[in-house]
């Protein structure tokens, strides 16, 4: 607490430089008291002296901390200075010598009002002494007096010159601040009136660089910009003389994550909205605070020093502008760098609007394009509609003999059942075109919307191989689907779209095929977070005009195209449109005669919870697994009541006998009506309910429920399910929906949702191994939860789960990946190592693609993610235990 009344830090300044002068001349002050009154015995004197020249200084030192309080401790100075004087004899050297440097004082620190306040007490002061001592006048003093006075006189008049220099130099270097000031606002105002001059980039560049080469010697200027996701940088051009074009080639264009790259010393700075100045670059220092992308950089050019400033328009990151230095170092000060970002406030802006021009006269060339595109539309529009009136006749001429003939007796059997197959098929053949023309219309209104879920990649293959290998198989052809590994287990998209996408360019390929093959090869590209599905084929091909126009509404390759192989012309064109609402390209690369191909581009998604297809061998296990899972889903059975209403007798006698497989107690209802007299009766666990019923719809008896406030969820059946009409659902008070037609899988999977299961009887035994006692305790009890039947044995470290498995047999093991003395992944190889097959899987946290790839190389059967997905933990349970 005394150390803090005596900290500077708690005192004004005028307190702190106050000080020690006060105990300086009070050291004077002693100096001439001792000098004169040496032989004093007066005890009085005495205690003055030491109380005003020892103690005094240091006293009022402790109890002041504001100016204000400095301002005080000048008055008491004049009036013990006022006593001295008097105590001196008013001798002419002293009191001169304390008048003049007690006024000085005065009035430096608070002008002339201060000034007359000190005169005031210093003559009190010297009233009052002279009053109680008496008046004794002394117009001499002794020689040490004389010299103690003029050497206290000698450091007031030094102590004065160190202020006045150190004024004049403050002064002096607020002038050279202020010029430098004036000379940056002339330089901003300079470069200013240069970008915004200019509305081409690589102008406005040229003036850039010609400004700041006068203030900083920078060899290489580069610019990036934030993509219009705001989800990647791209590296758009690079200005100077350092890099060789293929160089600079390699450089422009570059792509950055800013999730993957976020260390990256071009991503940081963005997302940060900080400069980055590095004086040394080297590939040790880009390897502990950059990333991967940086060093691909360094390898292109080595660089030698780099500062990079984020480029701001209205306060928002619109990219950045770094200055690289290829063969000398950048030697900048912290001031050249806030300099720096001053002078490119204005850059930001003139690239943004250069930006905007670029835009512009693009939609200007749009727009003479769109016209004449337009021009040519209203062609391809008539050709459309004759052809579609011939695709739509064809098949109705197919119907409707084959139905009329169909009402004679007198027709063979074989010709029956062939005409009973032309129906079917010429059926599914318009039930495409009408699909096309609905999905053509959506496409023009904007009103096409796709969902985003998860696609299990084997899934999308099964269909694939099982609907096109047959269509291939008929025409002679070789079919096959090609993964490249490694492949993400599943990806986000609309899986109906993206089938739809597939199937259309595959059937495509295959009409366009006379004979050998037609492949789809699929492939994940990491450095681009890209999958790619590639439909390749040995058909007719494309010329170029021909492949330029393949993907317009309305439009074949050619007249001949269309009597030869039918078709409506709007397949690939929806493909495009599709493909584009997915986020994705699509493109074609094709020569006459040679086949061509369908190239798909498209963003996986978030894959932080996938598992990875290292090889054949991993995909085809999954596909047995998801086959397994189907036929396991598919019969489940169910406990709990379900109300139905529907008034089809034909979707009735189809859900009672689906339902009733299921193990499930079903109650049928023709309308909402009856629905809700059965639901104010009867608790039941799930109410499902026909859209378009007479008397009562669906959803108005959804509506209806809500206030019976019956706790059965409400799920809609319906074949409308576009957008607007499942929100339409929602708020009349359905949870969820099943679209019609449905398929028994599908069915088990919604009803999961709302019924339980009938209890799963599994045995076996589980060893599991986590350091972590209430991360064990949980997954053990999400195990007993599981199945009952299953012993779980529980080890807190690796050495432990050694020797529980030389002296037991397990079914199934689980590890944690980190753990004293023995981590999961050293436990996985010794066991491994020592021949053990039995099931082991990583419990981790760490589900990049490389850690899952590294666990399954060091012998994992597969890994669980943290937090533990209960289902998930399940299915691993069920594929490895047997059922009881």
């Amino acid at each position: 607490m005394l150390f803090d009344h005596f900290s500077k830090r708690n005192k004004a300044t005028l307190v702190s430089a106050g000080y020690p002068s006060r105990v300086l001349a009070c050291l004077v002050v002693l100096g001439i008291h001792l000098s004169l009154f040496h032989s004093s015995s007066n005890p009085l004197l005495w205690a003055f002296i030491i109380g005003h020249s020892v103690i005094y200084p240091h006293v009022i030192y402790y109890f002041s901390n504001k100016r204000q309080h400095e301002q005080r401790n000048i008055l008491i100075d004049g009036f013990f200075y006022g006593c001295c004087v008097a105590l001196w004899g008013l001798n002419p050297l002293s009191t001169i010598v304390f008048i003049s440097g007690m006024w000085m004082t005065a009035f430096a620190a608070g002008k002339s009002q201060l000034l007359l306040q000190s005169m005031a007490t210093m003559l009190a002061g010297t009233v009052c002494c002279a009053a109680i001592i008496g008046f004794e006048y002394r117009e001499t003093l002794p020689l040490t007096a004389t010299i103690i006075t003029s050497v206290g006189l000698l450091g007031f008049g030094l102590s004065l010159s160190y202020a006045v220099v150190k004024i004049n130099t403050n002064l002096l270097n607020v002038k050279l601040k202020l010029s430098e000031q004036a000379e940056q606002m002339r330089q901003s105002s300079e470069l200013a009136f240069a970008v915004n001059a200019h509305l081409e980039l690589d102008k406005i560049m040229e003036q850039v660089i010609q400004t700041l080469n006068q203030l900083y010697p920078f060899e290489q200027i580069c610019i990036t910009l934030l993509n219009e996701k705001k989800n990647r940088l791209v590296m758009l051009r690079s200005y100077g003389n350092a890099l060789s074009p293929y160089e600079k080639s390699k450089l422009e264009g570059l792509t950055f994550s800013l999730d993957r790259d976020n260390k990256s010393i071009f991503v940081s700075p963005v997302l940060n909205n900080k400069p980055l100045y590095l004086k040394q670059v080297s590939s040790e220092i880009l390897a502990k605070i950059g990333s991967a992308i940086d060093q691909r950089l360094y390898t292109i050019k080595p660089s030698k020093s780099i500062v990079y400033f984020p480029l701001s328009v209205e306060g928002k990151v619109i990219g950045g502008l770094g200055f690289i230095n290829y063969k000398t170092p950048i030697d900048i000060q912290p001031e050249d760098i806030d300099r720096l970002s001053n002078y490119l406030i204005q850059v930001g802006t003139a690239i943004r609007n250069s930006q905007l021009f670029e835009e512009a006269q693009k939609s200007s060339e749009a727009a003479l394009v769109a016209q004449q595109a337009a021009e040519t539309s209203e062609a391809a529009k008539s050709h459309f509609l004759a052809n579609m009136s011939h695709e739509i006749r064809t098949p109705m001429t197919a119907i409707i003999g084959y139905s009329e003939s169909l009402l004679y007796d007198d027709i063979a059997a074989e010709e029956k059942d062939y005409f009973v197959e032309t129906i079917i098929r010429s059926g599914k053949h318009l039930l495409t075109i009408i699909n096309d023309i609905l999905d053509l219309s959506k496409i023009e209104a904007h009103k096409l919307e796709v969902e985003k879920v998860a696609v299990p990649l084997v899934s999308l293959i099964r269909d694939l191989q099982a609907h096109m290998s047959l269509k291939a198989e008929e025409k002679g052809l070789i079919f096959n689907i090609s993964p490249i590994f490694p492949l993400p287990s599943y990806f986000i998209t609309d899986a109906t779209r993206i089938k739809q996408v597939l199937f259309n360019l595959t059937s495509n390929a295959v009409k366009f095929t006379q004979k050998g093959s037609v492949s789809i090869l699929i492939r994940y590209e990491e450095e681009s977070d890209t999958l790619y599905f590639e439909v390749k084929d040995t058909g007719i091909g494309l010329t170029e005009e021909q492949a330029k126009r393949v993907f317009d509404p309305f439009v074949q390759a050619d007249s001949s195209t269309t009597r030869k192989y039918g078709g409506t012309g709007l397949g690939l064109y929806i493909s495009k449109q599709l493909t584009q609402l997915l986020g994705g390209e699509i493109h074609v690369d094709s020569q006459p005669g040679m086949g061509s191909e369908f190239s798909i581009a498209l963003p996986p998604g978030n894959l932080s919870d996938a598992e990875w297809f290292n090889s054949k061998i991993d995909l085809e296990n999954a596909m047995r697994e998801a086959e397994q899972s189907m036929h396991s889903i598919s019969n489940i059975k169910f406990k709990g009541k379900v109300l139905i209403a529907e008034d089809n007798v034909e979707n009735q006698r189809l859900l009672t006998h689906v339902l009733g497989q299921m193990g499930i107690d079903i109650t049928i209802v023709n309308n909402g009506k009856e629905a809700l007299e059965q639901a104010a009766n009867t608790r039941f666990d799930l109410i499902m309910l026909d859209i378009q019923m007479p008397e009562m719809g669906g959803e108005e008896a959804a509506s209806k429920l809500k206030a019976l406030n019956t706790t059965a969820p409400t799920i809609a059946l319906t074949a409308n399910v576009m957008h607007h009409q499942l929100e339409s659902y929602r708020r009349a008070g359905f949870v969820d929906f099943i679209a019609k037609p449905f398929d028994r899988h599908h069915l088990c999977k919604i009803l999961k949702k709302y019924l339980s299961e009938q209890a799963i009887m599994l045995t076996g035994n589980i060893l599991i191994a986590d350091d972590n006692p209430v991360n064990l305790k949980l997954l053990k009890h999400q195990i007993e939860k599981i199945a009952t039947g299953i012993e779980v044995t529980t080890v807190y470290d690796g050495e432990s789960v050694i020797k529980q498995v030389a002296n037991h047999s397990f079914d199934l093991i689980l590890l944690d990946m980190e753990m004293p003395i023995m981590g999961g992944i050293e436990t996985l190889s010794a066991l491994r190592d020592s021949g053990n097959a039995t099931p082991i899987y990583i419990v981790t946290g760490n589900t990049s693609p490389e850690d899952i790839k590294y666990c399954a190389s060091m012998g994992a059967t597969g890994h669980i993610a943290k937090p533990i997905d209960t289902e998930n933990l399940q299915r691993v349970c069920i594929k490895h235990l047997g059922e009881n």
